[in-house]
Parts: C-alpha cells; structure tokens; sequence
C-alpha cells in the first residue's frame, strides 16, 4: 500500500524546501481547512508537486486550470487508510498543455503532476492545494459555489468547495508525509503547533533561509490589523456578557 507523500522537485531535478505563502482559515482560505499556498524557495524557483499516490484526474476547471486528483486506491495517512484525493489550483496554460491533462490522466506516485503559476485569482507564483478523504463527487467542475461567506481586504466573497462525497477536506498535514523536503511555515502555522509527520511522527521545525530571507506571507499588515481589532472586539463582547451573567446570578442568587 502506498504512503500519501508530499514531495516537490524544482527545475534542476532536485527535491527542495518548499514555503506556505498562506495557510488555511487565513486571508482568502477563509472557511477551508485544507487550503495552503505553496511555493518555492524565491520567486526563481519555481517548484512542480509530484504526485503523492498514484491518481487520476477527475475534473478540469480552466478559468483557473483547478485540478481534480482521486486515489487509485485506498493509500496510508498520517491519520489512517483512506480513499483520498487532492485538488490544485493557478498552473498556467502552457504547463497544462506540457502536462497533456485531461480527465482520465493517470499519475504515478512521484511522477510531477502540476506547476506553481499564477492563472486565476491570486499574487504571485503559487500552487494552491487542498485535500482529504473521500472521493471526486461527480460533475465537470472541480468546486461548486456555497452560500458560504467571508471578508478579505475589504471586500466579500463566496467560498467554493472542493466536491466530494464519502470524505472530507482535510488539513495538508493529516493528510501527507514528507519525502525529501522541507517544509518553511508560516508564523500562524508555527504558532498553532501545525507538523508534518515522518516516520515516528517527528516534528518539522522551521528552517532558516540564506541571506535571513523572510518566507512571504499573503497576509499583510492591513489584514493583521483587522484582525487584531477583530478579536479586540470580540474580546470586550465577552466582557459584556460575562457581566450581564453576573448580574443574572445576583438576581436569581445563584
């Protein structure tokens, strides 16, 4: 049985760090808990995802060239054996006509599958993926739109969910090990504790980069304020209850 195994390969051929630009639930992953941006170590380096089971594709989105990926077979997780599938998003035209990707390719484990790009809605080079249990739902479409909503830089938008049925989406970490590369997180990431397993389930610390370079973050400074004044106010609301609790209990004497 084959090992779900995340691995990147750059243009030279060689597996390599690979950076989380955004993680899930921030910025624009809002209300998805397996989106994460990936990218290579500089805007240079531009990074293909090799398959981590063998696959097939299921469906094509070309506004974005969204991708499709189910399991041949059950495979292992971190988490357990699952059917399992796995969706990128921004591969540029020309690396979709390289690949020759149509419905009913068929990808071996380690075989490169997609290319970092920029065709869509995003900033910057990256290949967004998500992933999970289950299987490809049925449809033409990779994603459907929900009534879901949230807010980003100002401005609403629509969540679109990956389509599947028997599984879930899952975060990236529950659902792969690592092969061969290292993994830069973001600061959110590391905060929360968030760890690839390898092996006897040893944790991926952050690496440091030459020259004390940064690892981008989609996340900016405008956002980091809101949020901070988000949570500041959803702070003084709990103070607000908590008091009108205690004047309750004084009534009722409790």
């Amino acid at each position: 049985m084959q090992k779900a195994t995340l691995c990147f390969r750059d243009y030279l051929n060689k597996d390599l760090i690979s950076g989380i630009t955004q993680p899930s639930n921030m910025g624009s992953h809002q209300n998805l808990n397996g989106a994460t941006d990936f990218n290579g170590r500089n805007a240079q380096d531009q990074v293909d995802l090799l398959a981590p089971y063998d696959c097939v594709v299921k469906a094509i989105a070309t506004y974005d060239n969204a991708i499709f990926f189910e399991s041949l077979d059950d495979v292992e997780t971190p988490i357990g054996i699952y059917k399992c599938w796995f969706m990128c998003v921004h591969m540029n035209d020309n690396d979709f006509k390289r690949y020759g990707m149509k419905v009913g390719r068929v990808f071996k484990q380690g075989e490169a599958c997609y290319t970092e790009g920029n065709k869509g809605i995003g900033s910057g080079y990256h290949i967004h993926m998500e992933q999970g249990t289950g299987r490809f739902g049925g449809g033409s479409s990779p994603y459907y739109k929900s009534n879901d909503t949230y807010y980003y830089q100002g401005k609403k938008y629509y969540t679109y969910y990956p389509v599947v049925k028997d599984g879930w989406e899952m975060p990236v970490y529950d659902m792969f090990y690592l092969k061969d590369v290292e993994v830069v997180w973001s600061s959110y990431e590391q905060q929360n504790g968030h760890k690839f397993y390898e092996g006897k389930r040893k944790t991926l610390n952050q690496v440091s980069l030459p020259n004390n370079q940064v690892p981008p973050t989609s996340v900016g400074d405008k956002e980091i304020k809101e949020m901070q004044k988000m949570i500041n106010d959803l702070q003084a609301q709990v103070k607000d209850y908590q008091k009108k609790i205690d004047e309750i209990k004084k009534v009722i004497g409790v």
